[in-house]
């Protein structure tokens, strides 16, 4: 397995490295849209919300934004839907929370361009190593309360440390980034680790 140092696994974060900027969050959405603004230079906005209705027929969604307001969303066959892998709007279920790039209407609908569902990245330690994945540790700030581990599970198509053929062997203590998408039962199939040595 390609390794990294503790100091390269830091200046990575610091500096974006892989895929994505992190920080220790269950809500990645700025860092996936690239901009703390709402709106970028192609047009898009920036939505978040669960899946109060989807109708794959139609291709149409309907999320509750932050604030509780319903949004109508049109998907297309050139949407980009992620669930832990590239997908179609039959993959999305009620309930779940949605990070999406999106085209304003005339009509007070948007057209997503991108979305992200039941995504989260996560920083924190190895607290325990289990066969098929482990336990995560994310540091408690004050406004948190203490430690509270997570249990991480491999989808089958993991990526550690940009490499896709290899298989991470973790140790108790080690520092991680996660990539993945967060299941029913609060499980993280990571799809994407960066691991310090």
């Amino acid at each position: 397995m390609t390794r990294i140092t503790r100091r390269q696994f830091l200046r990575n974060i610091a500096l974006g490295s892989g895929a994505l900027a992190s920080q220790i969050v269950f809500e990645p959405a700025r860092m996936l849209t690239g901009s703390e603004d709402q709106s970028v230079g192609d047009g898009t906005i920036f939505l978040e919300g669960d899946i109060i209705a989807v109708d794959p027929d139609r291709g149409m969604l309907v999320i509750n934004e932050r604030g509780g307001a319903p949004v109508n969303l049109r998907v297309s066959s050139s949407t980009r839907i992620w669930k832990g892998e590239v997908t179609d709007l039959t993959a999305l279920e009620l309930g779940d929370f949605l990070y999406l790039r999106a085209l304003p209407g005339l009509d007070g609908t948007f057209t997503a361009t991108k979305i992200w569902a039941n995504i989260v990245n996560l920083m924190g330690t190895v607290s325990a190593v289990e066969n098929g994945g482990f336990q995560l540790r994310i540091d408690g700030h004050a406004h948190e309360g203490p430690e509270r581990p997570i249990t991480v599970r491999f989808h089958p198509s993991l990526v550690v440390n940009d490499n896709p053929t290899v298989t991470p062997a973790l140790r108790v203590g080690q520092s991680v980034q996660v990539l993945g998408v967060i299941e029913r039962d609060g499980v993280l199939k990571a799809t994407r680790m960066w691991v310090a040595e």
